[in-house]
């Protein structure tokens, strides 16, 4: 079976990151004061909240990443999720008193200086885990994959109430390649023999063909199409980012998708989850 498949290739964002982060600032600029009002799918934040939000995480990764300083902490007994849900809540409501155009201009400068940082990272050696990927540490090309990948998603909660777009390959087949390590955590739980596979296809120049095998002690991800693949999940790009941002819901991703095979592994890969949840 295993013939035809390879281990995941690394994911290289380069510059990808200072473009992206030029194509959001150049949509922000362009925005009039009343699209900065309008609602997203994050609950109870609008557009401009959004932009706070990145804004808050592109000065916390300095902070913390490049410059080794960490301010906040949980409080006793605070699981991780809800104190990073607080601190994120927390930055915005503080940081509605920026204008506009001083988020965009602080956006401009935080932007580069993340990216520099990461340009000095090595990208095959060990970093921070990946939380939604498993718990043990991940390659720099997967946090750092990671962390463009969550910007990207938001610059879409953007667009979205405003002016679709940025979905060009270039800018999103990253994101649809990092989100793939979250499928054997998907899986962890469904008992299966050794050699069950389950293939996941995504439609479109983004998109691709991987596949999660059972081995002796865990379900293992891979690039390519496995043959004679227990289950398959085909769907659309635009579609499965959103399934695992969890910004469409587990019965309308059912709907959407292609479902082949055993229906409880495939209800499994349509739970999977990229973010930290």
């Amino acid at each position: 079976m295993k013939e035809r498949l390879t281990a995941p290739r690394p994911i290289a964002i380069g510059q990808l990151f200072r473009h992206d982060r030029a194509a959001l600032t150049a949509l922000l600029t362009d925005l009039s004061p009343h699209e900065w009002t309008l609602p997203t799918v994050c609950t109870g934040w609008d557009v401009r909240d959004v932009a706070l939000h990145m804004l808050g995480g592109d000065l916390g990764s300095l902070a913390r990443r490049r410059d080794g300083f960490r301010a906040l902490e949980p409080r006793a007994n605070e699981p991780h999720v809800a104190f990073l849900a607080r601190a994120n809540r927390e930055w915005v409501e503080s940081a509605r008193r920026f204008s506009p155009q001083l988020t965009i201009e602080l956006l401009e400068m935080t932007g580069p200086l993340l990216a520099d940082y990461f340009d000095t990272l090595d990208p095959t050696a060990l970093g921070e885990p990946v939380s939604w990927a498993g718990p043990d540490p991940a390659p720099n090309w997967l946090d750092i994959a990671r962390e463009y990948m969550e910007r990207w998603v938001h610059q879409q909660h953007i667009r979205d109430a405003n002016r679709p777009g940025q979905r060009e390959a270039r800018f999103s087949a990253p994101v649809i390649a990092a989100s793939m390590h979250a499928l054997p955590k998907a899986l962890a739980a469904h008992a299966a023999t050794v050699g069950t596979s389950v293939v996941v296809k995504i439609e479109g120049d983004a998109g691709g063909e991987w596949s999660v095998v059972r081995d002796p002690e865990a379900w293992r991800l891979f690039q390519g199409a496995a043959q004679d693949a227990w289950t398959s999940v085909v769907l659309p790009a635009d579609a499965w980012w959103r399934i695992v941002t969890l910004g469409m819901s587990p019965d309308d991703a059912w709907h959407r998708a292609e479902v082949r095979g055993d229906p409880v592994l495939g209800r499994a890969v349509l739970a999977a989850v990229a973010i930290i949840a």
